[in-house]
């Protein structure tokens, strides 16, 4: 099964003629010669069981080899996304051949140009695994050309083929889930689109699904961006603050409860979790407390005091009036308490998260203001996929986002709102 064939002495391919035309070409097949473009033996015009145009031998040649064997399902998606390539004016040709400067041979499933860009689109039917397909793209890269990569999820029914190490998405190799739909359809998954109104990541980026011919013309219309991870190894600091009555004075106080630490990753602050009482923080990030939110919001400084209680010293709060020693007790079971607030972010770090991992790992993003089928398979749920930590459950259950993607940080020296906080604080004193 071929696209191509020599027509009349001219190179001609199958996805160049609408299903009208090849019928009418098919008609006129006496008024032609057709030959095959491997061995010149005639040719015939064909048409699969799923609407693939192709040409075949019309007799079987001793002088042509075999060709490599291809599912009918692979086949049919080369042909949609050869045609729908061609219908936006690009250049195509299927199983082009060619050779890297280092002298690495290649041989595309869909090769396509328009203007000074140079694609490759390889439909991955059968397993293939994530060392070969970074030789593969490598190989592209050295000869010039940016491939996307379309695998097949081999799972039924989880629409996902991004196992293993293709969870860790780069920029470097695109790579999506091409699945065959009980309809006949071909669908692309491991697609998102951003949901102003989500609150937490999964609820951010909204799993979704396109019709392959929609997701190529999306793809090569520009449509896609690259959200990188974490380009930002920089870690922000919130804490929570309670009202509280002095035990001693009877005055009221305000002392730091939960202490939250945020990372930016996908472009907006996400809230790390477990939250940390102030002694199962640092030393480092007890001065930062002290150095950047005491003077904002007036408690007394943290500090290591003895607990005649307890017997032994620990980092607590204390009276700003009487420095009297405020007990872990009120901080550690007031956490839902309704008189407790969350400061707003610090604008400067408090510290880094960076890891020894040097990949970018990131996720495609679809322009949100086209349509698209919402992904609800659980499976396909936004993740935090990072190869320097240990895997996370899905991150609706683990994260909260703070902010809309590519929204400023917000900074604890707005007066206005730390005015506000302070009089929800001290009911409005």
């Amino acid at each position: 099964m071929a696209f191509s064939c020599v027509m009349n002495e001219e190179k001609i391919y199958s996805f160049h003629f609408s299903p009208e035309q090849w019928i009418k070409l098919k008609c006129e097949y006496k008024q032609h010669v057709f030959r095959m473009p491997c061995c010149g033996a005639k040719a015939l015009l064909k048409t699969s069981a799923l609407g693939t145009q192709f040409f075949a031998h019309k007799t079987k040649s001793e002088s042509c080899p075999s060709p490599a064997l291809e599912t009918r399902e692979h086949l049919f998606a080369k042909y949609l996304i050869s045609r729908t390539l061609f219908e936006m004016g690009w250049q195509v040709e299927t199983e082009k051949k060619g050779i890297t400067p280092q002298g690495k041979a290649w041989i595309a499933d869909i090769y396509t140009e328009k203007g000074r860009a140079k694609m490759a689109v390889e439909v991955q039917w059968s397993p293939q695994s994530y060392e070969e397909t970074t030789l593969r793209q490598q190989i592209y890269k050295d000869a010039g050309i940016r491939c996307v990569w379309l695998l097949r999820d081999i799972k039924d029914g989880h629409n996902n083929a991004l196992t293993g190490d293709y969870r860790f998405r780069t920029k470097d190799i695109p790579v999506f889930t091409l699945v065959k739909t009980i309809d006949g359809a071909m669908r692309v998954h491991n697609i998102y689109q951003v949901n102003e109104k989500g609150i937490h990541l999964a609820e951010k980026f909204q799993p979704v699904s396109l019709e392959l011919t929609t997701f190529i013309r999306h793809l090569f219309n520009g449509r896609f961006s690259f959200i990188p991870r974490n380009n930002d190894p920089n870690q922000y600091m919130s804490v929570q603050l309670i009202n509280d009555t002095c035990w001693r004075c009877r005055r009221s106080i305000v002392i730091v409860g939960q202490v939250y630490y945020h990372q930016n990753l996908y472009g907006g602050l996400i809230k790390r979790w477990p939250s940390r009482t102030i002694r199962g923080i640092s030393l480092k990030d007890v001065d930062f407390i002290n150095q950047y939110f005491q003077p904002a919001f007036h408690f007394a400084k943290l500090s290591k005091r003895y607990s005649k209680t307890e017997k032994t010293d620990y980092m607590a709060n204390s009276c700003p009036h009487c420095n009297a020693l405020m007990g872990k007790f009120f901080e550690e079971n007031m956490y839902d308490d309704p008189s407790t607030i969350e400061t707003p972010i610090c604008t400067i770090a408090c510290g880094t998260t960076q890891t020894d991992t040097q990949m970018a790992v990131g996720q495609w993003i679809l322009d949100s203001t086209l349509p698209a089928t919402p992904d609800t398979n659980r499976i396909n749920y936004f993740k935090d996929e990072n190869p320097s930590e240990t895997p996370l459950d899905y991150l609706e259950e683990g994260y909260e986002h703070e902010h809309t993607v590519g929204v400023k940080l917000t900074t604890i020296s707005k007066q206005a709102e730390v005015k506000s906080l302070l009089a929800h604080l001290f009911g409005g004193r």
